[in-house]
């Protein structure tokens, strides 16, 4: 058998054992959606990969991201199987929110989750929100944004008619 096929088959025990695990998503998002922690993941995760010979390796490798976007972070997992000397690499770039210590690990940790959600296939909800928002909730929401859109309809028709919206003179 090829050796790099032995990477593989371990990713397919590890696999395997992690649709037997209940990993619970008591993590809530931002706009109200559950997740599964991060340290939740490695606590089950990092015991299989290890188990089945398998290496994990999160890098941040922002030198390789382009200049111009210096709010880009590029982040990889590289999962290293030793006995075949053979590695499986996922990336993901992330937006950083904030150029501060607490922006950055804020868009590692979610880079990590991410990765390890994907690269392992562990089952994860829709990400986007469209179905956490409850009645009250939309309708609120909806009542918000009539507030603002007449809000600026108000100030277009001032300008329109050489009112200065700001009220300077």
């Amino acid at each position: 058998m090829d050796k790099t096929i032995n990477v593989y088959m371990a990713l397919m025990n590890v696999r395997k054992e992690l649709i037997e695990t209940t990993l619970i998503k008591s993590g809530k998002g931002a706009f109200n959606n559950s997740y599964t922690p991060l340290p939740d993941i490695i606590k089950v995760a990092e015991p299989l990969l290890l188990k089945n010979g398998v290496l994990s390796i999160f890098d941040e490798c922002t030198s390789h991201v382009n200049s111009e976007k210096p709010n880009e972070a590029l982040f990889l997992l590289t999962l290293y199987h030793p006995e075949s000397d053979t590695k499986v690499v996922n990336h993901i770039k992330v937006e950083l929110e904030k150029r501060t210590p607490q922006g950055k690990r804020s868009a590692y940790t979610y880079a990590q989750r991410s990765l390890y959600e994907s690269t392992l296939v562990i089952n994860k909800e829709d990400d986007d929100a469209t179905n956490t928002m409850t009645v009250a909730e939309l309708d609120e929401a909806i009542k918000s944004l009539t507030r603002q859109k007449n809000k600026l309809s108000s100030s277009n028709n001032n300008v329109q008619n050489g009112d200065n919206p700001f009220g300077r003179k």
